[in-house]
């Protein structure tokens, strides 16, 4: 079994094709098989259905592949861990944020990052928490930016405290600015935004109050949320870091 097998299976296990998983992996397609085939005679077990189209692991071959996504995830972290002890950090880096904070998170590291890591390539992608954690798990991405997770499988450090505030332009009947939250007035992140989720949290909010609104308007987008509320008699919560 080599690191190479290992890599073969993961990438047809994604493009669910020979030819193209060949292609990614730079090696031709009659090469990534027989290795494949090897890896399989090895272990014993056939890993990919081959019979149907497009290409699927079978239930064994299923985790197999979870564990050489780990392996291949440890590797990196190996490579990662030598190359601190030379002077030039070199290679790639793949950072998945949440939408609703890296348009203002990412401008404050952004240039120092460079000037400290001019040999570093930077990958930044914008996406939910669920995405961040799956692809941190398939080794997509080497971290991710989020809300705190409860996820033994994953190593959290915490960066900082957020506030968060509430943004009304809801007029009370005395003619004063309704600091209460008020469900029908909210304008809110569409599901699958962790912000979205906290807020309902710590609010008690029910799907009810929020459909009970004229209208739905799903967005990802704080600024969008902001504007909305300030222009339609609503209201909003956003982090502290909107409000700098």
């Amino acid at each position: 079994m080599t690191i190479t097998q290992l890599e073969y299976i993961v990438a047809l296990n994604e493009y669910q094709s020979f030819s193209k998983a060949a292609k990614f992996c730079c090696v031709t397609q009659p090469s990534l098989s027989m290795q494949i085939q090897k890896l399989e005679d090895e272990l014993n077990l056939i890993i990919f259905n081959r019979k149907i189209k497009p290409i699927v692991p079978t239930k064994e071959g299923i985790e197999i592949i979870n564990a050489a996504r780990k392996i291949i995830q440890e590797k990196k972290t190996i490579q990662v861990f030598a190359k601190g002890y030379h002077k030039d950090v070199v290679g790639d880096v793949s950072i998945g944020i949440i939408p609703t904070i890296a348009p203002y998170l990412i401008p404050k590291f952004l240039s120092s990052f460079k000037s400290n890591y001019p040999n570093l390539k930077l990958n930044i992608f914008e996406t939910t928490t669920e995405n961040i954690y799956k692809g941190i798990n398939e080794g997509k991405l080497d971290m991710g930016i989020l809300v705190p997770i409860d996820s033994p499988e994953m190593a959290c450090l915490t960066l900082f405290f957020e506030e968060l505030f509430l943004f009304s332009n809801v007029t009370s009947e005395s003619g004063e600015i309704d600091q209460t939250i008020i469900p029908e007035k909210l304008w809110i992140l569409e599901e699958g935004h962790c912000l979205s989720n906290q807020i309902a949290s710590i609010c008690n909010l029910r799907n009810k109050s929020i459909s009970e609104s004229q209208i739905i308007y799903k967005t990802g987008s704080l600024e969008t949320m902001l504007r909305l509320a300030e222009n339609g008699n609503g209201q909003t919560i956003i982090p502290h870091m909107l409000v700098d």
